[in-house]
């Protein structure tokens, strides 16, 4: 979602100052090299052709979100604390079985770290929070407030700070309670700091359901990894996977990225607009809801009828 992000606000957005991206080195490669790949990307076609110019807005930061002030160096840091006016926190571990301290480090404390810095943000307008919309698996449905967390999620993180992974792994059953995994349990623990911070922050939740390639923007059907949905239905088309394990007449809760990222540039908006901060952090499910629902079945027929069209 961050790279759809980045060509939405440069393409869209006119005066738009400068977008800083939280770059890291991943497999060997230098945040400068990676930046430099994803320009090469048929997501960014448009802005090539179109708007070039608007390509040096964006600025790569080295840091990691695994570090206090995220790694990044002092002079960075000057320039952020004193020119951001919106965060967008995207970063997470969206591996869904990571081990608990894996998944207790990025999506949640890694989100105590970002609020720490937002705190010191001269400009700060708005913070908007990326969290998921399967956080709460014990509410049938959810309503969008902030609910409370199973544990203080400070005392989790104290926990997780001296006990061993080893250990860690064998109390999760127990601490994940009615929460499938570590994803969901960290994800909703992140949700309670992001409300502790609130109304001393101008911070939103914002809670997508499942992500799927783009619907119109900037390209359609753009996607650039097999997480969810989508490694099924490769794994399908390639013959590989023969049978699919769910309820057919389930909904299929999905939402086309670029959907889910114009909805997020629009709450951002509104939230940096807003004069007047309500009672309890405002929070915003991404979600199809009741009128515009798919089944589980609908998603195979449609894959299956594709698939004998496309071949691949």
């Amino acid at each position: 979602m961050g790279k759809v992000l980045i060509e939405k606000l440069l393409y869209s957005v006119p005066d738009l100052g400068c977008v800083y991206a939280l770059v890291r080195s991943k497999r060997g490669k230098s945040p400068e090299t990676r930046i430099e790949e994803m320009w090469k990307l048929p997501l960014f076609q448009r802005i090539r052709e179109e708007k070039p110019h608007v390509m040096k807005k964006l600025i790569p930061v080295t840091g990691d979100i695994m570090y206090d002030e995220l790694g990044i160096s002092a002079d960075r840091l000057n320039d952020i604390y004193n020119e951001v006016s919106i965060v967008f926190h995207f970063a997470a571990s969206l591996r869904l079985e990571a081990p608990l301290k894996e998944g207790l480090e990025m999506n949640t404390k890694g989100t105590l770290r970002v609020l720490t810095m937002a705190k010191k943000m001269k400009k700060l307008v708005a913070f908007l929070h990326l969290s998921t919309a399967f956080c709460y698996p014990d509410y049938e449905r959810m309503a969008e407030k902030v609910f409370d967390p199973p544990a203080d999620p400070h005392e989790v993180l104290r926990a997780a700070s001296w006990l061993t992974e080893e250990q860690l792994n064998l109390l999760a059953p127990s601490i994940y309670q009615k929460h499938p995994n570590s994803y969901t349990y960290s994800k909703r623990l992140a949700e309670a700091l992001v409300r502790e911070s609130y109304p001393e922050l101008p911070a939103v939740v914002v809670r997508p359901s499942i992500v799927t390639p783009s619907y119109k923007e900037p390209t359609p059907g753009w996607v650039d990894n097999l997480n969810g949905p989508i490694g099924l239905m490769v794994g399908a088309g390639k013959g590989v996977i023969r049978s699919m394990h769910c309820y057919g007449h389930y909904h299929a809760e999905v939402i086309p990225v670029d959907i889910a990222i114009n909805s997020i540039v629009v709450i951002a908006y509104k939230t940096g607009k807003d004069t007047q901060r309500q009672p309890e952090i405002p929070v915003y499910n991404l979600t199809t809801g009741d009128d515009r629902n798919t089944t589980w079945k609908q998603v195979l027929d449609i894959g299956k009828a594709t698939v004998r069209k496309f071949p691949f």
